[in-house]
């Protein structure tokens, strides 16, 4: 089953973040979200796994 990206574009919202950009690759699909709160960040890393899609998740605490 695939989700689409606005459920996690949802999950994204429902923590305060948001898609800031968006890219697609011979790899695949990339998104990369903002959040405010970094408490919020790290619950949408957890989260974002109950999407049979996701196979990564990076971290950037540089923006």
């Amino acid at each position: 089953m695939e989700t689409s990206n606005t459920e996690i574009d949802q999950l994204a919202e429902t923590l305060g973040g948001y898609c800031y950009k968006s890219q697609v690759s011979e790899h695949g699909f990339y998104q990369s979200f903002f959040f405010e709160k970094e408490a919020n960040a790290k619950q949408f890393f957890i989260d974002v796994f109950r999407f049979p899609e996701v196979i990564s998740v990076g971290f950037d605490q540089s923006l």
